[in-house]
C-alpha cells in the first residue's frame, strides 16, 4: 500500500500545482497523474495459465497508475494495478489509506486491476508461493 500511497502523493502534488488560486469563477478541470513500479525483486508465482510459472524480475515492467480529477471542489481518483485481480481485502484498506492521506472520500476512489496473466498471483490460485510471507509483505507495501 506504500506504493499506492506514493502514487497518490505525486498526484496530489500535481493537482496542487494545477490549482488556479482563489476564484469566484468555476475552475476548469484539474488533472494529476502518477505511476509507481511494482515489480518484486524476488521469485514470484505468476497468475494465469495451466502450469505453475515462477519468475524473478520482469520482461515488461508492471505499475500502479493513478489519475486524479478535480473540478469545482470535487476530486476523484482512479487507479489501475497491473495485477490479475483487485480483491476487496486489498482494495478496501488501500482506498481507506488513500482517503485518509488525500482527504478524497472513499466513494470517490476507484481501484481496479488490468487482469494481467503475466504478473504476481495475488489470488493464490496458481500455486503455494502466492500465499507465502514474501508475497503478503509485497501486497502490504
Amino acid at each position: 500500500m506504500k506504493r499506492i500511497l506514493s502514487v497518490v502523493l505525486v498526484m496530489i502534488t500535481v493537482l496542487s500545482l494545477c490549482a488556479c488560486g482563489e476564484s469566484k469563477q468555476p475552475v476548469g478541470l484539474e488533472v494529476g497523474f502518477g505511476r509507481c513500479l511494482i515489480v518484486p525483486d524476488y521469485e514470484v508465482q505468476l497468475a494465469g495459465g495451466a502450469a505453475t510459472r515462477v519468475a524473478k524480475g520482469a520482461q515488461d515492467n508492471q505499475y500502479i497508475t493513478c489519475i486524479a480529477l478535480r473540478q469545482n471542489g470535487e476530486t476523484y481518483i482512479v487507479g489501475t494495478m497491473d495485477f490479475i485481480c483487485a480483491e476487496d481485502v486489498f482494495v478496501d484498506p488501500a482506498k481507506a489509506l488513500m482517503s485518509e492521506v488525500t482527504g478524497v472520500p472513499e466513494e470517490n476512489i476507484m481501484l481496479n486491476a488490468t487482469h494481467t496473466h503475466a504478473g504476481v498471483d495475488t489470488l493464490g490460485l496458481w500455486g503455494p508461493m502466492a500465499m507465502d510471507d514474501k508475497n503478503a509483505a509485497f501486497m502490504e507495501t
